[in-house]
């Protein structure tokens, strides 16, 4: 069977191994679940609101808080209370 080997490149280019991004200041909320999930198979509670699903509810979009990115609902509910 096959180890897989991962690795973390940064916004500004420097190369990490996961364990020490995790430790880095230069971590996000969402890549640190993002790495929790993917490189040690952690089922984690999300304990904040991600970005794009706060920009996304103000564009009258909406998702569930656990549903992934290309699962949205467009809010008609909003242009119904305009007219």
């Amino acid at each position: 069977m096959m180890k897989n080997i991962y690795y973390v490149i940064s916004s500004n280019g420097k190369i990490y191994q996961p364990d020490k991004y995790l430790k880095s200041s230069e971590i996000s909320n969402e890549m640190e679940v993002c790495i929790q999930r993917e490189v040690y198979n952690q089922k984690l509670e999300l304990y904040f609101i991600s970005n794009y699903i706060k920009k996304a509810n103000n564009l009258v979009f909406s998702w569930e808080k656990n549903s992934q990115i290309g699962f949205l609902n467009y809010n008609l509910m909003f242009f119904d209370n305009l007219s």
